[in-house]
């Protein structure tokens, strides 16, 4: 050890009581290790202090601690003599090594106290994490059971609101069912007092037939009795005066001579009498006969005559044009002939009644004697008849007038079966009749069998509303509850002010079921515009009717085949559309004037109650253009789409250029030449437009029409480049100018009448002259149909 260096320790203190404290209030141990260094001028100096236990305290203090040692022991060697001062030194060593002993185990206690001390807070630290955990554990607990409470609450206002709910909708239907009781008690009160009514009206028909066929039975008795007995006195005298002749002498002969002279004017005068008679008779049957050939107002499809002998039963089939007859025997004497005529009418000035639509055509029937008993008159229908309750929306109808218009009134006494696309009905008399059907759903509340009416039946309210009967089915008029009223007056009721709303008359008189359909028929034809090169395809659509399908074929004579496809719409306002989405092969061309190309129903309803009729159609250009490469032969599929029950769901257009080949079954073909107008349809061309001149002078005369018109005709080729030049040249008086375009326009119709097709088209392409266009193009119509 250095003698410049001295180390001083501080173990603790005393108080003045004698006690032991330490001099930090941290720890119990704590010792002081101070350095001091002298210089060489006799100065200490202090390096060191140290004042906590760490490892470096120990490591320095152990170090003194054997400098200390060793220096006493160097002290003690050189000193041996010394033996007092070894002994201290030996009992101070003792010492320091206990205190050792002592710093140690106090360290290793300190350092067991911050162990635990250390574990207490980790300890501490964990609960409190687990405090925590479980805090918020019970947090979310809480929030799910104030959910739970939340959706509780809710399901039990909802029940509450379901509850009252069904409250309300017990009260509801026990109110329905006490009304629904009430009203059926009415309907059965109704349907007694109907059926009453409906006994008398049996009966009292019942009654009237019987009287109108003695009647008959009486008249004819008398006629026949009347002409036998002047045909007997006739000849009976005849023979008195041969015999007076033959008898007397010659003496006697001036005086018998005077007698017959007498007698034969007598019989002469009564011959000239019945004669008469018989001629006033014949005269009545051909003023009859001459009323129906000779019908104004109407456009004839067809007339035939048949006769019929006085034989067993004869039937007239005339389907052609969707007309029988079945005469039974009896109703006709064993020595006449009677001749039926009847005239198929495909349009004219009818008036029908309110929310009725034809649906047959019309056909005026008119004979040369009566019939003694009534016979049955089945028509040709376009409804589509699949349940019983569809035979309530058809009734035949019959027109009396001799002169338009003609007003249609309902016969009673109808019969229509399902499935059956001719109705019957049995008449005695005839005139000009047709079957037409509601256009929308209307009740029945009864049907009145008419004097030919094959069977007696009655439809109450509850049959009416749910019938189930699939057989053949009449119909009747509907009657009023006014017109019960006013029939009768003994019985008298008023169903308005029985039942509790207008409503609920409406829902009485209305039938739950839906109306029937119609079936519809389609035509194509094919006008040539070059031979071989281009066709002008067109699809015309009318009702199912075999008097329009012969009415068409007649009006296109010229066309030697084409396809026919009969259908139905799927929907109540659908359409029937042409698709051409095939591709063409190389050399051909299929182009459509109109996309799409299709037609509505509602438009073949409406164009076919015009008159003349018209029937939509669909115009399709078909050309051919050879080359190298060029297919020789044109197999293009058309799709028809909207449609049902088709007797065809695809079509072929089969042309071959250079000519047309005619199509088999299913398949589309034209004539084999272009349809060319005979003179009397050329006249007609031109004498339209002549009766036309003045209006179309005053239409064209308005501002900017002429100059609107001039350039259609003219790219349509109707007037040539001088008539455009001079109708275009504002210094001339636009009179003059319209004059100068209608006279040329009448040369080059009367040069092609096909032309006046074109005017037509080109003047409805403009909106002035629509109105004029479309009378021009019903003239056309009128004179080509009707006179074929």
């Amino acid at each position: 050890m250095s003698p410049h260096c001295v180390w001083i320790i501080t173990v603790g203190g005393f108080d003045i009581r004698g006690i032991y404290y330490t001099l930090a209030t941290k720890n119990d141990n704590i010792f002081t290790l101070t350095e001091l260094v002298t210089n060489g001028k006799g100065e200490w100096l202090v390096t060191t202090t140290l004042d906590e236990i760490t490892d470096e305290y120990y490591k320095k203090y152990q170090q003194q601690l054997r400098q200390l040692g060793r220096r006493i022991w160097l002290e003690e060697y050189q000193k041996s003599r010394k033996g007092k001062e070894a002994e201290k030194e030996k009992s101070h060593q003792e010492k320091e090594a206990v205190n050792e002993k002592e710093i140690q185990r106090y360290c290793q206690e300190l350092r067991e106290k911050e162990k635990k001390e250390a574990e207490k807070e980790h300890q501490l630290m964990e609960e409190r994490r687990l405090k925590d955990k479980y805090f918020k554990q019970l947090q979310e607990k809480d929030k799910k059971l104030a959910e739970k409470e939340e959706k509780i609450q809710m399901c039990h206002y909802q029940l509450q609101e379901k509850e009252r709910e069904e409250a309300q909708r017990k009260e509801y239907y026990n109110f329905e069912i006490k009304k629904k009781k009430e009203l059926e008690k009415e309907i059965q009160r109704l349907n007694q007092l109907l059926q009453n009514k409906d006994q008398e009206l049996i009966e009292s028909d019942q009654k009237l037939k019987e009287h109108l066929q003695q009647i008959q039975q009486y008249e004819h008795l008398k006629v026949v009795s009347i002409q036998e007995e002047e045909t007997r006195a006739g000849q009976e005298k005849v023979q008195e005066i041969k015999l007076l002749h033959s008898s007397e002498e010659d003496k006697e002969l001036q005086d018998v001579k005077s007698a017959p002279k007498e007698d034969n004017s007598k019989g002469n005068e009564m011959h000239e009498s019945t004669q008469g008679c018989n001629n006033d008779f014949g005269k009545i049957l051909d003023e009859t006969v001459v009323e129906s050939t000779n019908l104004k107002g109407v456009h004839v499809a067809a007339k035939n005559s048949f006769v019929i002998h006085g034989e067993s039963t004869q039937s007239i089939n005339w389907e052609e044009y969707g007309i029988r007859i079945t005469i039974p025997q009896g109703a006709v004497l064993p020595s006449n002939t009677v001749q039926v005529t009847i005239t198929a009418l495909v349009g004219g000035d009818f008036i029908f009644p309110e929310d009725t639509e034809l649906v047959s055509a019309v056909y005026a029937i008119s004979l040369s004697k009566p019939f003694i008993e009534p016979v049955k008159l089945e028509i040709q229908h376009c409804v589509s008849i699949e349940t019983s309750s569809h035979c309530n929306y058809l009734s035949f109808s019959t027109s009396i007038n001799n002169q338009p218009p003609y007003q249609f009134d309902t016969v009673d006494g109808g019969e229509f079966s399902i499935g059956n696309r001719y109705g019957g009905i049995s008449i005695a008399t005839f005139s000009k009749y047709c079957i037409k059907t509601y256009s929308g759903r209307r009740y029945q509340p009864y049907s009145i069998p008419g004097t030919s009416s094959s069977r007696a039946r009655s439809h109450t309210l509850s049959s009416s509303l749910s019938s189930s009967f699939d057989g053949p089915c009449s119909t009747s008029s509907p009657v009023s509850s006014s017109s019960l009223h006013s029939s009768s007056s003994s019985l008298s009721f008023d169903p308005l002010n029985t039942l509790s709303t207008k409503n609920e008359v409406a829902t009485l008189l209305t039938l739950a079921d839906k109306p029937p359909i119609k079936c519809y028929h389609s035509q194509v034809i094919y006008e040539i515009k070059r031979q071989g090169r281009e066709w002008l395809m067109k699809f015309f659509v009318s009702k199912y009717l075999n008097a329009l399908i012969e009415y068409i074929k007649k009006a296109f004579r010229n066309v030697e085949k084409s396809i026919e496809v009969s259908f139905q719409f799927k929907d109540d306002d659908g359409f029937i559309k042409l698709c051409f989405d095939g591709q063409c092969p190389r050399g051909w061309s299929v182009r459509p004037h109109q996309d799409p190309t299709r037609v509505r129903q509602i438009v073949i309803d409406e164009y076919g109650s015009m008159s003349p009729p018209r029937f939509p159609e669909c115009l399709i250009t078909i050309s051919a253009t050879p080359g190298e490469g060029a297919v020789k032969e044109l197999s293009y599929p058309v799709t028809l789409q909207g449609i049902k029950k088709s007797n065809f769901e695809k079509m072929n257009i089969v042309l071959t250029m250079g000519d047309m080949q005619l199509a088999s079954a299913g398949t589309i073909a034209s004539n084999t030449g272009s349809i060319s107008l005979d003179d009397e349809e050329r006249k007609s061309a031109g004498e339209v437009l002549r009766e036309n001149f003045d209006t179309l002078s005053d239409i064209l005369a308005a501002p900017n029409n002429l100059s609107a018109i001039i350039m259609s005709l003219y790219a349509k080729k109707l007037i040539s480049d001088t008539t455009a030049t001079e109708c275009m040249n504002d210094g001339r008086p636009v009179h003059d100018r319209c004059a100068s375009l209608l006279f040329a326009l009448k040369a080059t119709i009367d040069g092609k009448p096909q032309a006046m097709i074109i005017l037509i088209e080109v003047l409805k392409n403009t909106e002035a002259f629509k109105e004029i266009a479309h009378k021009m193009d019903l003239e056309i119509s009128y004179r080509n149909y009707t006179n074929p």
